[in-house]
């Protein structure tokens, strides 16, 4: 019998890199101190309940494309393919953005040889070409390879630097320095305004992605035993990192600086000047980008791997159903990067980058709203329809933790659509996000008319 690949240690990392990214702490340090408040009910009603019905029908259902295998489970191969097909559109409309924040490391890297060269947008773009057409490249050396990346990578560039800032955060307020934020009980209410609720949607999607390492399921080692352990493994890890890297930036960026691309430096030059050791900032730019390219390596295979199964009820063109030796989808993994790059031109097209990375994420969420939304309802379904079935794992109140994701969800997919205050102007924020959704998920409609005329 072939040795599985991964232990519960490689699919844990796997998952915190999927989820926990460093560069999601300036969206959440908008909030300051309330952002504590955000992440502990984000985690309450929409990180823990999806996480739980995702352990059940992983554990239960371990099988390769596991979001379409779920959704067509519980109703058919129709619905099962637009659920797949938004957790594909997740990922890719979210690409831009990490990509963003990639290349951004890279030219803080480069700085005492380049200086100011993350001003210059022309570099930033050939940049992101260079790593998403190179991680695309890696990732046709199959998941053995890919995994050991991802491994290293969230090692090096996402604990390591969280761990860093975390005590960087602590020192600076043991010795009760200038701090940009109050710690009292009435700044860890939020206010609860449009605008604060706009970006509530960003810290939830900052929590999304625990079903990724669901995608890995079959490379994994007695999945109905130790996936459940992976996901209070890492769940516990990503909430304490989110919450005091959150803070460390909070406490020395004031909240009007906070850049979304360049949040995590400024913090990082802020603490760094204090201790006179500036030459380390490309040092830890490196590591960053490491652990952004650990992140952008997790997220490049899974979903394309999922959309292949949807290739055994001929919902594909044939050329996408290519893998290659080491069972890889070549061309779903070329297209998904030719898409990705094409969406970075935002980059270009936006004045900042904090306008062009919001109506990514916003966009972003949106199809993961999507995609969650058609599995929880799935699982309710599955436990009438497949009531017999032993579970791996059962989560408990189903129907309760049913109810606050599927709220969570609604409630944020409309909520991003109102522009955050003072970031967009001229743009036509709405309309673009909606152009975008409508665009990007016209697809599975055709693939469905298509399989309908061949089978006529």
């Amino acid at each position: 019998m072939e040795k599985k690949l991964l232990s519960i240690f490689s699919l844990s990392l796997i998952t915190i890199s999927a989820i926990f990214s460093l560069r999601n702490l300036p969206i959440c340090a908008e909030y300051g101190l309330s952002s504590i408040f955000f992440l502990l009910i984000g985690t309450l009603i929409y990180f823990i309940p999806i996480s739980m019905i995702t352990a059940e029908l992983a554990s239960t259902w371990p099988k390769e494309g596991c979001t379409y295998i779920w959704v067509k489970e519980a109703f058919n191969y129709k619905i099962g393919l637009f659920a797949l097909w938004a957790s594909w559109m997740e990922s890719i409309t979210w690409f831009p953005t990490i990509l963003a924040f990639s290349s951004i490391m890279c030219a803080y890297s480069l700085s005492p040889l380049f200086p100011n060269l993350y001003e210059n947008k022309f570099f930033l773009f050939i940049t992101i070409l260079i790593i998403f057409w190179g991680i695309t490249i890696i990732n046709f050396l199959g998941i053995k390879f890919s995994s050991y990346i991802s491994n290293i990578g969230v090692l090096i560039g996402t604990i390591i630097p969280g761990i860093l800032i975390i005590l960087l955060g602590i020192y600076w307020i043991i010795n009760k320095n200038n701090l940009q934020i109050t710690f009292n009980i009435n700044n860890l209410i939020p206010s609860f305004k449009i605008n604060d609720l706009v970006f509530f949607s960003g810290i939830l999607l900052s929590l999304s992605g625990i079903e990724l390492s669901a995608f890995h399921i079959l490379d994994f080692k007695n999945p109905k035993k130790n996936y459940p352990k992976v996901l209070l493994i890492s769940s516990i890890t990503i909430i304490i990192l989110y919450i005091l890297g959150t803070l460390s930036i909070a406490i020395v960026v004031p909240k009007n600086e906070i850049c979304f691309a360049t949040g995590l430096i400024q913090a990082f030059l802020i603490f760094f000047s204090s201790f006179n050791i500036n030459f380390a900032i490309p040092i830890i730019a490196f590591f960053l980008l490491i652990g952004a390219l650990a992140g952008i390596n997790t997220w490049m295979i899974g979903p394309a791997k999922g959309l292949l199964v949807a290739s055994k009820d001929n919902l594909l063109p044939k050329i996408l159903q290519f893998e290659n030796k080491k069972n890889v989808p070549v061309y779903i993994l070329i297209l998904q990067t030719f898409i990705g790059s094409i969406l970075s031109i935002l980059f270009l097209y936006m004045k900042n980058n904090s306008s062009a990375i919001w109506i990514l994420t916003a966009l972003s969420f949106q199809f993961a709203a999507i995609q969650y939304i058609l599995i929880i309802i799935s699982a309710i379904k599955l436990r009438f329809k497949a009531k017999n079935i032993i579970r791996g794992y059962k989560a408990p109140i189903l129907l309760v933790l049913s109810f606050f994701s599927i709220t969570a969800c609604l409630f944020n997919f409309f909520i991003v659509l109102i522009p955050p205050k003072n970031m967009y102007n001229n743009e036509p924020f709405t309309l673009l996000l909606i152009f975008f959704l409508i665009i990007f998920m016209i697809p599975p409609f055709i693939l469905l008319k298509l399989k309908k005329k061949i089978n006529n």
